[in-house]
């Protein structure tokens, strides 16, 4: 995990939004949407580090059971994304004899949040900084999107 910063916004936009926001490349947004959680979560462990006294956390981003737990195991944070569904809220009408193909799709992400504590407490503390965290940080734009849609060789630093 790097230890300087960088700034994401929060929210989940629909693979419509997503695809324009990353350069046309619809296959990546919901890879980006991902990207952007695990950075916004990461990146905000490093600022509550001090507050919390619980030291280094890793943020992951694998299936619940692949995670590594047990006594010697690290603070950590895994974000899951369990369920990929149609949005029925925010998707488009679509009148008989539209053109479809756009192949645009409005998209409801679902993520499960859990966390592994090296010691009592720490799991909550974790989970209460998460929630935190994520409940107090500005949308996501469409330029934290586009570059979170990029190989990570090939991302920018955000100042903050």
């Amino acid at each position: 995990m790097p230890s300087s910063e960088r700034r994401h916004g929060r929210g989940v936009p629909s693979a419509s939004q997503t695809s324009s926001l990353a350069g046309g490349a619809a296959p990546l947004a919901v890879a980006a949407v991902s990207a952007v959680l695990h950075d916004r979560l990461a990146n905000g462990m490093i600022r509550y580090a001090s507050a919390t006294g619980i030291g280094d956390v890793n943020v992951t981003m694998l299936p619940p059971d692949r995670v590594t737990v047990g006594a010697d195991e690290p603070n950590q944070l895994n974000l899951f994304m369990y369920r990929v569904a149609p949005h029925p809220a925010l998707a488009r009408p679509r009148s008989i004899g539209a053109d479809t193909s756009s192949g645009s799709i409005t998209l409801a992400l679902h993520y499960l949040l859990t966390a592994y504590g090296s010691a009592d407490l720490h799991s909550e503390i974790l989970l209460g900084c998460a929630v935190h965290l994520l409940g107090s940080t500005p949308p996501l734009t469409a330029s934290v999107a586009r570059d979170s849609a990029q190989p990570p060789r090939a991302r920018t630093a955000f100042k903050a």
